[in-house]
C-alpha cells in the first residue's frame, strides 16, 4: 500500500477558508504551533492520526489534504449525543439504511421540521 502525499497548501487553503490564523487551527486541533507551520511549509508531514484529527477539526477529509479529491468537505461528522439514547440510535440505525432509504427518511424530516 503506498503512502498517501500530504499537499501543505490543501491545508493552507482550507485554514484560510475558515478565515482563521495557523495558530488558531493549531489550537482547534491540538498540535503545537511549530508542527502546524511545518505543516503549513511542506517541512513535515501529519502522521496519519494525526492527519485525521486536522480535517476532523478543520472540517474536511484527509483524501482532500492528499489529494485525492478534489472536494474539501468532510468525510466525517461528529454528532454529540450526550444524554440523548435516541439520537445515537437513530445515527445508528440511519448508517444501516440503503440510499434510497435515507433519501426517505430525509423527506420525511424536512417535512415534520416545517
Amino acid at each position: 500500500m503506498s503512502e498517501k502525499k500530504f499537499l501543505p497548501e490543501r491545508l493552507i487553503s482550507v485554514r484560510e477558508h475558515l478565515g482563521i490564523t495557523s495558530a488558531e487551527a493549531a489550537r482547534r486541533t491540538g498540535i503545537k504551533k511549530e508542527m502546524m507551520w511545518k505543516y503549513e511549509n511542506g517541512i513535515s508531514a501529519p502522521a496519519e492520526p494525526t492527519l485525521r484529527i486536522i480535517s476532523l477539526y478543520l472540517g474536511t477529509s484527509a483524501a482532500y489534504l492528499c489529494g485525492e479529491t478534489d472536494d474539501p468537505g468532510p468525510d466525517m461528522l461528529v454528532v454529540k449525543v450526550g444524554n440523548d439514547p435516541d439520537k445515537a440510535q437513530f445515527v445508528r440505525l440511519y448508517d444501516q439504511l440503503s440510499g434510497h432509504q435515507k433519501k426517505l427518511i430525509i423527506a420525511v424530516m424536512k417535512e415534520l421540521s416545517t
